[in-house]
């Protein structure tokens, strides 16, 4: 099950790139991970009862202003939720992304993701999957906009294709 903010409900072929395991796929537009901690669980994870859960937010939270250890807390208190409803599922974080179009961000998303990399580190059955550094360009150590839509915060297809190959290790 992969949730999460609209870089997850737009990934419309995210099925078909991993054909070979039953996806289901939650993303909320604009959704903050303190809504997936306070509102969706209950109806849109437990009930499916997921073998893995793939989780993508935190985005929209730094961009609402939120702190990275806001966001961090966050995460840690759906891992927890997660933990207690679904014991055997393994979680798998995937970190939040560096766009363009919000440049001034980029300082906490990195420390979003080294927050959260961190707990996870200590944990069992909890993955850290890298979806920021295979859309940087290798020069320049900013995001490529050619892997973007033109609102520069959304991914096109040549930006899913890097995190389908990043992905890929995960969903065996």
């Amino acid at each position: 099950m992969f949730i999460g903010s609209s870089s997850i409900r737009l990934w419309t072929d995210l099925g078909q790139r991993f054909s070979k395991a039953p996806i289901i796929k939650r993303g909320v537009g604009g959704s903050e991970l303190s809504q997936w901690v306070a509102y969706y669980p209950p109806y849109l994870v437990y009930p499916y009862k997921p073998g893995r859960v793939y989780i993508y937010a935190g985005e929209n939270d730094i961009a609402a202003g939120k702190s990275a250890q806001s966001v961090a807390d966050d995460f840690f208190k759906l891992w927890g939720m997660i933990r207690q409803q679904l014991p055997g599922a393994p979680i798998y974080w995937l970190s939040i992304k560096q766009s363009p179009v919000r440049a001034k961000t980029y300082a906490d998303v990195i420390l979003a993701n080294k927050l959260i990399k961190s707990f996870i580190d200590t944990k069992s059955k909890t993955f850290y999957v890298d979806l920021n550094t295979p859309i940087l360009n290798t020069k320049t150590g900013i995001p490529d906009s050619s892997l973007f839509k033109p609102d520069y915060l959304h991914l096109n297809s040549k930006g899913y294709d890097k995190w389908e190959v990043a992905l890929a290790p995960y969903l065996k």
